[in-house]
């Protein structure tokens, strides 16, 4: 495994930065398996950083399975549009994210955020590989009150 991270890494390495406009939205829709709206969360794991881990896999899980449209309600209000957020998948022939360990909550202005490492790896269509790290932000409302944790976007 020590082996393969120096050749992992001069792949995220050259695989970051790179920018291009994404594919058009496709015009059929394959059938997918259902993902549920939201994952189960138990009240201890929702005041750990635990459940924001947990409600990041289901969004990818979300992506992965082609539900643009439920994946994109779990995100925080954005410039993006949700056919532009479904058209920014339709050039990935296989799309997956390992989630690392989150923070603990922080409060700060009315919400708990928390940061959650992530690679994402896969292959466009026509077989080119990709792969990226980076941290994701997950937020909700610090009293509790609202429905769980959402994808904090700033697009």
């Amino acid at each position: 495994m020590r082996r393969s991270l120096p050749f992992l890494a001069l792949c995220l390495v050259t695989a970051c930065g790179r920018q291009s406009e994404p594919p058009p939205v496709p015009k059929a829709k394959a059938k997918v398996p259902a993902v549920p709206a939201q994952p189960p969360v138990s009240e201890a794991d929702r005041r750990s950083g635990k459940a924001a881990a947990d409600a990041l896999r289901h969004y990818y899980a979300l992506i992965a399975a082609g539900d643009y449209a439920s994946a994109y309600r779990l995100r925080t209000p954005g410039r993006v549009t949700e056919e532009r957020f479904a058209a920014n998948f339709a050039g990935y022939e296989r799309y997956s994210v390992l989630v690392g360990a989150p923070s603990q909550p922080v409060e700060a202005d009315g919400f708990a955020y928390v940061q959650i490492p992530v690679m994402i790896t896969g292959r466009f269509k026509g077989g080119k590989p990709f792969g990226s790290s980076g941290n994701v932000m997950a937020r909700r409302s610090a009293s509790g009150g609202d429905h769980g944790w959402y994808i904090l976007t700033e697009d």
